[in-house]
């Protein structure tokens, strides 16, 4: 296998590993943390040694999918997904660089997403993602990293207008990391990064709403919080193989979300969460052969002081249940896949992939209940199997044609979906072009 095959697929792989696939299934919010795509503002440093000038770099990502998608029993819908990264790299000389940076992503889809309380059909979704970066490049083996950021994130759920979803939310924000080189060689580079990011969340439309059968008195702002993420990534990338493990722990420190007593009653104390994410990404690639290997491990931990006080929506308080901690869990998700890759000469690199992902989501103390509300005296168990099949072919350079499939399969012992919904299939399939620039 020559050199320059290996550096394609390592860059292409790379950018997956960082971003995710361009059109792959929207992660389940409660499952999620917020990463600001970085993969287009790392190749700046294959620029480097171009020219010493300072330069203009434009860098362009751009994905337009067509796609129909169903969810079992609520219909289909045809749709689009669209999403791209615009970076106009300024490059000063050698060692600054200044990156503001745009990622936008519109899909219009039927999908189930699990929010908080459980699981709900969306059928558009819209991010907005603004960053200003300054990259400053002392040595060969450090690089320091400082921005601001911005997010808008609109969802549009089954039956509501677009803009006034309960779960939109917009974030303001700074952070940092530095960056430590610790081997790099031609065919080979390992790096340790440390970060911080600070940012305020904002819920524009979620006022008002503690639950929808509680005896307590909303609040205002109820979801509103401040979030304080450090980070650790390391990653590893040889001829071989790819590894990339990344731990970020986040605070949310709830401004006006009062917890809950015992007796319904809110108390003087608020809401603090800690979210534990650790995602480990590997990937397997033989000097000899066109068959590649991945695998991917995510676990979180969400350590929540929040209660749940169930009224029953009955005046008699006997009947009344009070689950403590009700937002904690614990949860798992494995990622196998396998790729056949072909060079297409002149043009890039071919792949077709098939991968398959299995979550478990344990929750603390919130017990499931059955399809006419009673409390058993299990755990809430959640369980997603999810077969994803992707194709690209490069048209030339710059273009390539993309095929995606994907479907899911939720089970869970949470049979009350008077509200939520816990146990559901759903697909979908998109045809579309990715252009890079």
């Amino acid at each position: 296998m020559q050199k320059p095959y290996i550096y394609i697929v390592i860059s292409i792989i790379t950018i997956s590993l960082v971003m995710g696939l361009p059109s792959a299934t929207l992660a389940a919010e409660v499952e999620g943390i917020e990463e600001v795509p970085e993969a287009l503002s790392t190749e700046a440093l294959k620029l480097k040694a171009e020219t010493s000038q300072a330069k203009i770099i434009p860098l362009i990502d751009i994905t337009a999918l067509g796609l129909y998608s169903k969810v079992i029993g609520s219909g289909g819908l045809e749709g689009v997904d669209v999403k791209g990264t615009f970076a106009p790299v300024v490059k000063y000389d050698d060692k600054h660089y200044f990156i503001p940076m745009y990622y936008g992503a519109y899909k219009k889809s039927r999908q189930v997403v699990t929010q908080e309380e459980g699981g709900q059909i969306y059928n558009t979704i819209t991010n907005q993602n603004l960053t200003l970066q300054y990259k400053y490049i002392p040595s060969k083996r450090w690089i320091l990293r400082a921005n601001g950021l911005a997010r808008l994130h609109y969802v549009e759920e089954s039956g509501d207008s677009f803009g006034d979803g309960l779960y939109d939310y917009r974030d303001f924000g700074l952070g940092g990391n530095v960056e430590r080189v610790l081997s790099k060689t031609s065919t080979s580079q390992r790096s340790l990064t440390t970060g911080i990011e600070y940012y305020q969340r904002d819920y524009p439309n979620y006022q008002s709403l503690i639950s929808l059968a509680t005896v307590t008195a909303p609040e205002t702002d109820e979801k509103n919080y401040s979030g304080i993420r450090p980070s650790l990534r390391y990653k590893s990338a040889t001829r071989e193989r790819v590894i990339n493990i990344m731990y970020s722990p986040l605070y949310k420190d709830y401004a006006d979300k009062k917890i809950i007593g015992s007796d319904g009653v809110l108390t003087s104390d608020t809401r603090e969460d800690w979210f534990h994410y650790l995602k480990i990404n590997y990937l397997r690639m033989p000097v000899e052969g066109s068959i590649m290997y991945g695998l991917g491990l995510t676990g979180i931990i969400n350590d929540s002081n929040q209660h749940y006080y169930d009224s029953r929506s009955t005046v008699s308080l006997t009947d009344d249940i009070f689950s403590k901690n009700y937002y904690s869990f614990a949860s798992l998700s494995v990622n196998p896949s396998v790729t056949y890759v072909s060079r297409v000469p002149d043009k890039g690199v071919a792949t077709l992939k098939l991968g398959y992902n299995y979550l478990v989501r344990l929750y603390n103390d919130r017990k499931a209940q059955q399809t006419n509300g009673t409390y058993t005296l299990s755990e809430q168990l959640d369980k997603i199997h999810t077969v994803q099949i992707e194709g690209i072919y490069p048209v030339n350079k710059q273009w390539s044609s993309m095929l995606l499939y994907n479907h899911t399969f939720a089970h869970s012992n949470m049979k009350y979906e008077t509200y939520y919904q816990y146990e559901y299939e759903s697909y979908f399939l998109a045809l579309g072009l990715k252009y890079k620039y």
